[in-house]
C-alpha cells in the first residue's frame, strides 16, 4: 500500500468512527512515507494523525505527531495548510490541558486565515471543530470567547505559531 493511499485510508476509518484502526493505518503510512522521503505525505498525515490521537485523548502523542507537522509545514511554506495543524494544536490545548484562552486565539487566527483565502475544513478538521468550539462555548462566556478569537484574529503567522509552540 502506497504512503498516500494509507494516509487517505486512516481519514476513510476515522470518518467512520474506527479511531484505532485510523491511528494503525496511519502510523503505517508514516513508516512508508519516511522511507520514500515523502516529506508532504509526513507533514499531511502527521497533522491528521495529531487529530485522531486528541479524540482518543493521547495528547502526548498528538503532541509529537503536530509538532513535526508543524515544523515540515514552515519549512515548505505549505501555506493554508498550516491553519490545519494550528487548529490541532487549539484542540491539544483545550482537551488536553484545559488551556480554552490559548485554544480560542488560535481558533481566532485560523478563522480569519482561512476565511481570507476562501478555506474549507475536510471531515477531520471540521469534527475537530465543531467539538472544540462546543466545548470552548461549554467553558467560557460567549463575549469572552468573542474576545480572545478577535484577539487571535490580530495575529500574524509568527504569532500563532509561536502559541502553537507553547502548547
Amino acid at each position: 500500500m502506497t504512503c498516500v493511499i494509507a494516509g487517505m485510508l486512516a481519514e476513510l476509518k476515522y470518518e467512520r468512527g474506527d479511531l484505532e484502526t485510523a491511528i494503525q493505518t496511519a502510523d503505517e503510512a508514516l513508516t512508508s512515507a519516511r522511507a520514500r522521503n515523502d516529506q508532504r505525505t509526513i507533514m499531511v498525515v502527521n497533522a491528521n494523525l495529531s487529530s485522531y490521537l486528541t479524540a482518543m485523548s493521547q495528547y502526548d502523542e498528538a503532541r509529537r505527531a503536530a509538532r513535526e507537522s508543524l515544523a515540515m509545514n514552515m519549512a515548505i511554506r505549505s501555506g493554508v495548510t498550516v491553519c490545519w495543524v494550528l487548529q490541532h494544536f487549539a484542540a491539544i490545548a483545550a482537551f488536553g490541558s484545559a488551556d480554552f484562552g490559548s485554544a480560542a486565539r488560535l481558533l481566532g487566527y485560523i478563522e480569519f486565515q482561512i476565511a481570507a483565502v476562501q478555506g474549507k475544513r475536510e471531515y477531520t478538521e471540521a469534527s475537530e471543530y465543531d467539538r472544540l468550539m462546543s466545548l470552548l462555548r461549554s467553558r467560557l462566556q460567549e463575549d469572552q470567547l468573542i474576545l480572545l478569537m478577535r484577539e487571535g484574529s490580530a495575529w500574524n503567522e509568527e504569532q500563532a505559531v509561536a502559541q502553537a509552540k507553547m502548547i
